[in-house]
């Protein structure tokens, strides 16, 4: 569980530095966390560049 938690904290570049001791229940939390987050920032940014590349802010 620690190797994977630690590849995931640093494949998305989130840090080493926990504030309090990770048990494997709050490491399996932060893991769909960084997912949910970048799976959110990465569909917001598609979305956006759909948005200016996609003649819409020119209509508007």
């Amino acid at each position: 569980m620690d190797a994977i938690y630690m590849t995931v904290i640093t494949m998305s570049t989130v840090g080493y530095q926990e504030v309090a001791p990770m048990t494997a229940p709050a490491q399996v939390f932060t893991i769909i966390l960084i997912f949910f987050s970048l799976g959110t920032l990465g569909y917001s940014g598609s979305q956006l560049i759909g948005y200016f590349f996609g003649g819409k802010l020119r209509e508007s």
